[in-house]
């Protein structure tokens, strides 16, 4: 099973309200030595990392929402007022590393 296919459909239930501006740079959870990145955006490609495994897909920023998309799927995540995505029950929060 894919790493897209494993996480991204658990956190399709998660509420969606973000801020605007462009996405760069990592998020993820933890903070000093013990930080580890789930998205790192460059361009307008996007990293996702789970269990050991990296999916490159692509995002877009719509509105209050960002739509990443990977092996032809697109979830749609919060963005909170810090600036952390949202990624529901089953990822979490993730906040841009320091």
């Amino acid at each position: 099973m894919s790493l897209y296919k494993h996480w991204l459909p658990l956190a399709l239930s998660s509420s969606l309200a973000a801020c605007g501006g462009d996405l760069s740079g990592e998020y993820g959870e933890g903070s000093g030595a013990d930080w580890e990145p789930v998205m790192s955006f460059k361009g307008s490609e996007v990293e996702l990392t789970e269990f050991g495994q990296t999916l490159v897909g692509s995002y877009e920023l719509k509105g209050d929402k960002v739509h990443i998309t990977a092996n032809g799927e697109t979830q749609a995540f919060a963005i909170d007022e810090d600036g952390c995505i949202d990624g529901g029950t089953f990822i979490g929060r993730l906040c841009k590393k320091p």
